[in-house]
């Protein structure tokens, strides 16, 4: 084999080589965000991980900045110009501008701001992938075996509250089930199994009721329901062998509420958000149009600290924090995404198409339940805007590459025409 053969062999590979600033910028965005919502003795407190946070977006956005001929969304900035006025009427509105100013570089690092920047956005994907199915794991043998960390709730593992767990378990189980449609193993399948059972084990109807809906977009557009029902079953006689334990490690209850699904069999159909709906929909009413003031809260639940902030729903959470207007700028960047992702024809590369597709369907549903849309320094935010981000993104390309194409097919058939002429 010739010297230059092996020169054309090589190239290919040297255009697949990761820059070291996006792979540190990528490794300091997911090391920051998991760590600070994980239950594992850091020894950093909360305030100087929110920090840390803060930092890798900065970091990561300044590296974008320099190193890129960035594309902006026009569609995301009025969204987030749209968001302004709600500062405005808030109580607090230096509060309100630095915790805007953290939700934009957010959407800035990972999100849909600068639609032409892939290569950390599918860094920061597949990396976040990896750790997902780690912490969804190790939360499972950790619960079983008895080992309690810090953390909130009866059944968090790894992570550092139950209702973080649940949807971490949710995106992994996701993942491996759209990874199974196009490879099947069966440590695949066991896998999978595991993450349903610890999702369950978590007690989260939001997250049970996302991870099911997730699934069921890819049945209908796949037709993959063997599988799914081999697994949905699988998954329930494991749930009835395994045990968890309150704070003092002492069984949970009998029978069914002694198993995974001793919190679901307790909440049952009780109501836990309708006082916090109540409390967005007040709000909402008080200010309609721009809000009572971004990531603010003017009615808080009668049990709760009135320096935390618990939305209890992010579509309502839009409306009572930025009004009308920030909902408007929300459909106006979210419709034209889900109608990407849910058209046969989409540009969207296959190979990302399923997993976002899942992910896209779970947050659609989760969103209803939990209020962390806006929260920048929450991994659920990290987690649902590195979702559309990707989206925005690998859309963008494909749309780019189909309209090249269509270019060079015009040009062939009107150079043809000019032969034949």
């Amino acid at each position: 084999m010739s010297a230059r053969s092996l020169s054309l062999q090589r190239r290919p590979r040297a255009a697949t080589v990761v820059p070291p600033g996006a792979f540190a910028c990528a490794t300091f965005l997911i090391g920051t965000f998991f760590l600070r919502s994980s239950s594992l003795p850091t020894g950093f407190s909360g305030q100087h991980m929110f920090l840390a946070c803060c930092v890798s977006l900065v970091a990561t956005v300044g590296y974008l900045v320099a190193n890129w001929k960035l594309e902006v969304s026009p569609v995301c900035v009025a969204f987030l110009l749209l968001t302004l006025p709600s500062i405005r009427a808030a109580a607090d509105t230096q509060d309100a501008a630095l915790r805007w100013v953290g939700w934009c570089m957010i959407v800035a690092a990972i999100g849909p701001l600068f639609v032409n920047e892939l290569k950390v956005k599918l860094l920061v994907l597949n990396g976040t992938r990896r750790v997902l199915l780690f912490c969804a794991l190790g939360s499972l043998l950790i619960n079983l075996a008895g080992i309690r960390l810090t953390g909130r709730g009866m059944f968090f593992g790894l992570m550092g509250h139950t209702m973080i767990l649940a949807p971490v378990c949710a995106l992994a189980a996701l993942d491996l089930f759209c990874t199974l449609k196009q490879k099947r193993s069966r440590l695949g399948i066991l896998l999978l199994i595991a993450c349903c059972v610890t999702c369950v084990g978590t007690g989260s109807r939001g997250a049970v009721a996302g991870l099911g809906f997730g699934i069921l977009t890819h049945v209908a557009h796949r037709r993959q329901g063997i599988m799914v029902i081999a697994a949905t079953l699988s998954a329930l006689v494991a749930v009835s062998y395994v045990h968890s334990t309150d704070d003092e490690g002492q069984s949970v209850g009998k029978d069914l509420s002694s198993g995974l699904y001793s919190e679901i069999a307790s909440k049952g159909t009780n109501d836990t958000r309708g006082e916090l709906w109540a409390a967005r929909l007040h709000e909402f009413a008080s200010s309609p149009v721009i809000g009572v003031g971004f990531q603010q809260q003017t009615v808080f639940r009668r049990d709760a600290d009135e320096n935390s902030l618990e939305p209890g729903s992010s579509y309502l959470a839009i409306l009572s924090m930025t009004g009308i207007v920030g909902g408007i700028g929300f459909l106006l960047l979210m419709a034209p995404l889900g109608a990407g992702l849910l058209r046969r024809a989409s540009t969207i590369p296959s190979e990302y198409r399923d997993l976002l597709r899942g992910w896209a369907a779970f947050f659609s549903l989760h969103l209803v339940v939990e209020g962390y849309i806006y929260a920048s320094g929450s991994l659920l935010c990290f987690l649902f805007w590195l979702t559309i981000g990707c989206t925005a993104a690998l859309e963008y390309q494909g749309r780019r590459l189909q309209l090249r194409q269509r270019t060079i097919l015009r040009s062939r058939q009107s150079r043809k025409l000019e032969r034949a002429a």
